[in-house]
């Protein structure tokens, strides 16, 4: 119980871009407050001195499935890019270099799938977005349950791969200070291990990621883990159930800050754990679907506390590395 309570305060350590700095909250003005109870009214001026602007995305999963809207003419709920709800961005799952993460296999393995791509029109831009939603059905099990609506996945999506250039532009004219983009675990490490294998297409394109976004006058605010366990870590020992990724995972973040810091000043090491847990190891409905009762494997009972425990660790074993020997670099690092 005593760890459980540790990993829902941790895991929602959020403010703070220093693991140990103490958050400050900043009330508002009535002039600040009154101004934003219509979104069309946000400016600049709405938000405290230091605020940070910026947009988020993700290599490949997101904050989690949108909820059904019955107003919308698709019944699915609609999103807009540019704000932190994001959707899967990068694309080319299957080129580069890259290899197979958990969500490939899990977005895969579903009933009728015939591996559609999910389309979202628009690139970084405040176009509005149809995304499709998770469908749970009571008493389904495993692959029998539809995971992604109409068996979609995210092997192209709005494939920034390819068109970066195109985001950093979009990114630049919207007057954005930062952009938010995660790491492909297995695009930099396709067999997951240093001594796999490092992929340098996978370098090369975070690489062009960075350097556009620099160019353009864009700050990179980068995040290794967002869910993105290589597929090949979990079938070798089940991924962030055994305590072995931890080292796994260190030497990947190590390799990320050798090859970006130089550029890259703020870092995140774990995405939202909480959710990772909880959704991949509690109820099933997000990668890698374990529980005990929908599921064809899991045990809600005590995998979810193991899981929450090697990412604490991970986290940790990530800024020490960070701390002791890239900290000359001036950067910064937490957990979101």
């Amino acid at each position: 119980m005593a760890m459980f309570v540790l990993f829902v305060v941790f895991s929602f350590t959020i403010t703070s871009t220093y693991a140990d700095e103490e958050v400050e909250t900043v009330k508002l003005s009535k002039a600040q407050y009154s101004s934003i109870h219509y979104i069309g009214d946000l400016n600049r001026s709405s938000f405290p001195k230091g605020f940070i602007f910026g947009a988020g995305s993700s290599s490949y999963q997101g904050y989690g499935p949108p909820q059904p809207s019955p107003g919308s003419a698709t019944g699915y709920s609609m999103c807009v890019r540019g704000v932190p709800r994001v959707y899967p961005v990068e694309g080319a799952a299957n080129q580069g270099g890259k290899g197979p993460s958990i969500w490939d296999t899990f977005t895969d393995q579903q009933p009728g799938s015939h591996h559609n791509n999910i389309f979202l029109f628009g690139h970084l831009s405040m176009d509005i977005l149809t995304v499709p939603t998770v469908k749970v059905r009571s008493g389904c099990l495993g692959l029998e349950c539809e995971k992604i609506k109409d068996g979609s996945n995210a092997d192209i999506t709005i494939d920034q791969y390819h068109r970066y250039k195109e985001d950093v532009e979009i990114a630049k004219d919207q007057n954005m200070d930062y952009y938010r983009f995660s790491i492909s675990w297995p695009r930099i490490l396709p067999k997951g291990k240093l001594s796999g294998g490092i992929n340098q297409e996978g370098i090369a394109y975070y690489n062009n990621l960075i350097n556009e976004l620099l160019h353009k006058g864009v700050k990179p605010f980068v995040t290794l883990f967002h869910w993105e366990v290589p597929q090949v870590l979990e079938d070798e020992y089940d991924g962030f159930l055994n305590s072995q990724i931890i080292d796994d995972f260190q030497d990947y973040a190590d390799l990320c800050f050798k090859e970006f810091g130089n550029r890259v000043k703020y870092w995140v090491t774990l995405n939202e754990p909480y959710q990772f847990t909880s959704g991949g190891y509690a109820n099933g409905q997000s990668a890698p679907g374990r529980c005990s009762n929908t599921c064809l494997s899991g045990n809600s009972g005590t995998e979810p506390y193991i899981v929450a425990h090697n990412l604490i660790l991970a986290h940790a074993k990530v800024v020490q590395v960070y701390k002791t020997k890239y900290q000359a670099l001036f950067g910064k690092i937490a957990v979101s």
